[in-house]
């Protein structure tokens, strides 16, 4: 279809830019521009592909694509990629952009868990969501790393206290839809 055709075109692009050195800018736009999509199409490995020769030298906005590339090695199940891959970013300053900081506490979290830190991810995220402004934080990230933490708390035996969070999650999710 359209989409299928679209993201074949974009991904020839970033190829391309990529080949070429001096055009990693236009390979990180392109990216930025189709990241969310090739994740929704279950394009987690083309995505690792391209993202990985740009991975350490993004820079702003496009640290978006850092945060996507550790998410898929996550999905993926490259647990020890994916954890390197997210402390470095954990690392660079997102003080401008709390939905980002949010999202990769979030997944640093989930990474922890994966690999049989729970209690540490659990703290991990705690910490961030309360260090958070939450009315800055756009689309569901809010919603995503309380269902993560209530997750954590699950795991870590704190069965109250996750059941509350999900039920608060859930009431939440309800209001805004």
């Amino acid at each position: 279809g359209p989409t299928t055709d679209l993201l074949h075109y974009k991904f020839m692009a970033c190829r391309h830019f990529l080949a070429n050195e001096q055009m990693q800018y236009e390979a990180a736009r392109v990216l930025s521009e189709t990241a969310s999509l090739m994740k929704r199409s279950g394009r987690y490995r083309q995505l690792i592909r391209l993202i990985e020769p740009l991975f350490g030298t993004l820079r702003g906005r496009e640290l978006w694509l850092s945060y996507h590339y550790a998410h898929c090695l996550f999905i993926v199940g490259e647990l020890k990629s994916a954890l390197v891959a997210i402390e470095q970013l954990v690392d660079e300053d997102l003080s401008n952009d709390a939905t980002l900081r949010l999202a990769v506490s979030r997944l640093y979290a989930e990474i922890l868990g994966a690999t049989g830190q729970s209690v540490y991810g659990e703290t991990v995220l705690a910490n961030a969501v309360k260090a958070t402004d939450l009315n800055k934080v756009r689309g569901f990230t809010v919603r995503q790393a309380l269902t993560a933490l209530g997750g954590l708390e699950f795991r870590n035996g704190s069965v109250t206290s996750a059941k509350k969070r999900f039920e608060d999650c859930y009431t939440d999710a309800l209001k805004v839809g």
